[in-house]
């Protein structure tokens, strides 16, 4: 099997039809299932899933502004 260049093969499905470019991206979704990802690629999955966003100011860290005045 040939090396094909990534740059390559984004130039080729950017000729697709929209059409043609969502069965690509189906089709290389059930590839990557079809693997165990590695360790690095664990990690960059779930950092591409975090989000930093500070809490908004009404925000409390105390127990008690979390529940009703009877601890419930």
């Amino acid at each position: 099997m040939s090396h094909v260049a990534f740059d390559e093969v984004a130039k080729l499905a950017e000729q697709l039809s929209p059409v043609e470019q969502q069965a690509l991206i189906a089709r290389l979704q059930i590839l990557a299932q079809q693997r165990l990802l590695t360790k690095d690629e664990w990690w960059t999955l779930l950092d591409s899933i975090t989000v930093n966003i500070p809490p908004g100011a009404a925000f409390s860290d105390r127990r008690e502004d979390w529940y009703n005045e009877d601890g419930r």
